[in-house]
């Protein structure tokens, strides 16, 4: 029934947080893409939209959180531990913020970066063959 997910956050500076995504490896589609927005390309039938924050408005009557507050976290399971670190290392060299970490869990590893515009982003591998009931 869902054919993607469009993530979309707003951001003050369009070309600082579109340079940023591109620089991690992601691609931007142009056909989606102006002096608005950008369309990120982050897997297949998964996007996200970084809109400047005056576009963004149009689309709610609710103030923008700012890099003070946390609106939301976004989580991406990546299919292996490598993935998570290339990731997240990449981030962290093109100047991410570094939040605290989540306690390790058995089944799950897990890291975490802000944004060029404060957007808490966590990518994770889970051993989906993990059973809470018989933890082994």
């Amino acid at each position: 029934m869902i054919k993607g997910v469009y993530i979309n956050i707003p951001t003050k500076d369009l070309q600082k947080s579109t340079r940023f995504f591109t620089d991690m490896g992601f691609k931007m589609d142009e056909r989606f893409s102006d002096s608005n927005a950008s369309m990120i390309v982050i897997d297949e039938n998964y996007y996200i939209m970084i809109l400047t924050e005056e576009f963004f408005r149009r689309f709610t009557k609710k103030t923008i959180a700012d890099e003070s507050t946390v609106e939301t976290l976004i989580a991406l399971e990546v299919p292996d531990k490598d993935t998570v670190d290339r990731i997240v290392d990449r981030a962290l060299e093109l100047g991410a913020g570094s939040p605290p970490q989540s306690d390790p869990m058995d089944f799950m590893y897990t890291r975490s970066f802000y944004d060029t515009d404060g957007h808490h982003w966590e990518f994770f591998w889970m051993d989906n063959d993990f059973d809470p009931q018989n933890p082994v």
